[in-house]
């Protein structure tokens, strides 16, 4: 099942990345969280366009939210601060 982890702080999400889509978008396949971006790998875009939909979808402001690891990959370590993961899971696919 995909990763997310309930931490104090909030909970852990590992999410991989496909970018330059048709649409910004998160879904789950074989086990895994996938987020869609329209935005080409270059300068941050893609992981500022994962902030910032994380940020609206989870109604939290994006410096709650922090890649612990991945910066430069595809597959990303992310802290979300002040959420559990049922929070988490209900925000995103309701």
């Amino acid at each position: 099942m995909y990763y997310i982890e309930d931490k104090k702080q909030g909970v852990i999400v590992k999410i991989y990345v496909k970018p330059m889509r048709s649409e910004n978008k998160l879904v789950v396949k074989d086990d895994e969280l996938i987020f869609y971006s329209k935005e080409k790998p270059v300068k941050g875009r893609v992981n500022a366009s994962l902030l910032k939909f994380l940020s609206r979808r989870l109604d939290i402001a994006s410096t709650d939210i922090e890649i612990l690891s991945g910066i430069r990959d595809r597959f990303k370590v992310i802290m979300i601060k002040g959420i559990t993961k049922k929070d988490f899971i209900e925000k995103m696919f309701r």
